[in-house]
């Protein structure tokens, strides 16, 4: 079991997510490529549901978090 503390949420454009938020995020190798690029699938296929198509500048709201318990 984990606990998890959330931290302060931030709001910044898609095409605006730093590389140090890829990093702290911790998946895959951790690069802002690799970020946008898995990223961008999952908002893709969430837009389409949604009948919107997906831009670089559509708001993201970021969250973050740390395990305080595991």
């Amino acid at each position: 079991m984990n606990a998890e503390k959330y931290t302060p949420f931030s709001a910044d454009y898609y095409c605006d997510v730093s590389a140090e938020f890829a990093a702290a995020e911790g998946e895959g190798d951790k690069t802002l490529a690799w970020w946008r690029e898995a990223h961008w699938a999952f908002f893709s296929a969430e837009c389409e549901e949604l009948g919107i198509e997906p831009t670089e500048d559509m708001l993201l709201v970021l969250e973050r978090f740390k395990v305080v318990y595991q």
